[in-house]
């Protein structure tokens, strides 16, 4: 900011020099130009001292001091947005000064500002290396606005100038990434070394309709996130907690099963395995759905090399390999696959995980190898039939996903 000020103090006539201070402005606040420098500090290791803070932020109102004086009374729309932005910058990294390392690594991403730079230049800035589909990563703005959580990362907006909306997922702690960060230990190299296995996948995902459209998936480096197409759709879970189950919307319930079995049956005959089953991996539009949450689609070497997929899944939907804590395998795909059509159809889990009692029984069924499924009456004969087979210990190794495919067609007439 004192590069303006030294180019202010150039020029005498005071109506040019609005003129050039307001160009040098727009220049600051440029996604695209970076002939200013802005600071930034990473929110675990660089942080400075609240004095240090203090003084900084003192310097910086006196750089706004001065072009208050420039503009008098009558302030253009870029010092006005400027000036915003660095007070909630100021009161942020005040607040931010009060909280040790480990607090501030764990804030979410739209709630940490960093220093003089907008969330959209913060993501620009961090993509890095990575599978990029055909788009211009370039041409896309990334707003703060959260439009989904998960157990992994935050959704954010993002759109281009031709109207173009987009989701962007970062991961969890990938604010703390100012420079390229080293994903080799722990979570964050966990996320890494799967998002990198994603990379690998992500021609044959973006190849099936029946997945939100991927269109840059980091490869490890730089920020931990992906971009997909935005679906404009309601996610599975609230269809559930506003209707207990799809049953009385038979319409739906066909599309969303069709949809779901479609995609595991593409996945596996190309080897893959989707892993990470739940409601909240779908969602419901008006004429369409989709398969949204495919960040642990893995291979069955890379299960058996270890990776963060190996270790996931959503405890109302423990397979028998989750239980006995053994690697993935397509038949436990499917049998994750049928306890979301359990909870779908019946309304509620099959496996409850408040009753840790209950757990430990299936756990005793899985090593035991013995457990026998009933059908409840909300699930149509075919369908149920082949649930059966997967649901019950032991399971029948030659059931495949067509044959979900195949049942819910008959019953269905989708």
């Amino acid at each position: 900011m004192g590069y303006i000020l030294e180019e202010l103090d150039k020029i005498s006539d005071p109506g040019a020099k609005r003129e050039e201070a307001i160009k040098l402005l727009k220049v600051f606040d440029s996604t695209e130009r970076w002939e200013v420098p802005r600071g930034i500090w990473n929110p675990k290791y660089d942080w400075p001292k609240p004095e240090e803070i203090d003084q900084r932020l003192r310097e910086d109102e006196g750089f706004f001091s001065a072009l208050e004086q420039i503009f008098g009374a009558d302030k253009p729309g870029v010092f006005s947005k400027i000036y915003s932005r660095f007070r909630r910058n100021s009161e942020q990294m005040r607040k931010l000064s009060g909280l040790d390392s480990n607090e501030r690594v764990r804030l979410p991403h739209h709630e940490f500002f960093p220093f003089f730079e907008g969330f959209n230049d913060a993501v620009q800035n961090r993509i890095r290396r990575g599978w990029k589909g055909d788009i211009d990563l370039e041409e896309i703005t990334f707003t703060p606005e959260v439009i989904g959580k998960g157990g992994y990362g935050v959704l954010y907006a993002a759109h281009n100038p031709g109207g173009q909306r987009f989701a962007l997922k970062l991961f969890y702690e990938t604010h703390q990434l100012p420079r390229i960060v080293s994903v080799e230990g722990g979570y964050l190299g966990d996320v890494g070394r799967t998002l990198r296995n994603l990379v690998g996948h992500a021609p044959v995902i973006a190849e099936f309709p029946g997945f939100v459209t991927p269109r840059f998936i980091s490869s490890g480096w730089g920020a931990l996130m992906h971009i997909t197409d935005f679906f404009d759709g309601d996610n599975l879970w609230k269809l559930l907690e506003r209707d207990g189950s799809l049953n009385k919307d038979r319409e739906i319930a066909g599309r969303v099963l069709s949809r779901y079995a479609g995609a595991l049956d593409y996945l596996h005959n190309n080897g893959l395995l989707f892993i990470d089953h739940s409601p909240g991996n779908i969602l419901v539009g008006e004429h369409d759905v989709k398969v949204c949450d495919y960040d642990f689609v893995s291979s069955r070497q890379e299960l058996e090399d270890g990776c963060l997929a190996e270790k996931v899944c959503t405890r109302n939907y423990m397979t028998r390999e989750r239980l006995l804590r053994e690697t993935p395998t397509m038949l436990g795909d499917l049998e994750g696959f049928a306890m979301v059509i359990h909870h779908i159809l019946s309304g509620k889990p099959l496996l409850d995980v408040e009753d840790y009692k209950k757990e430990s029984q299936e756990r005793e069924l899985a090593k035991l190898n013995t457990r026998k499924y009933s059908t409840p009456s909300t699930i149509p004969r075919n369908l149920g039939r082949v649930m059966r087979d997967v649901l019950s210990y032991p399971r029948d190794d030659s059931i495949r996903a067509g044959d979900f495919r195949r049942a819910i067609k008959i019953d269905y007439g989708i």
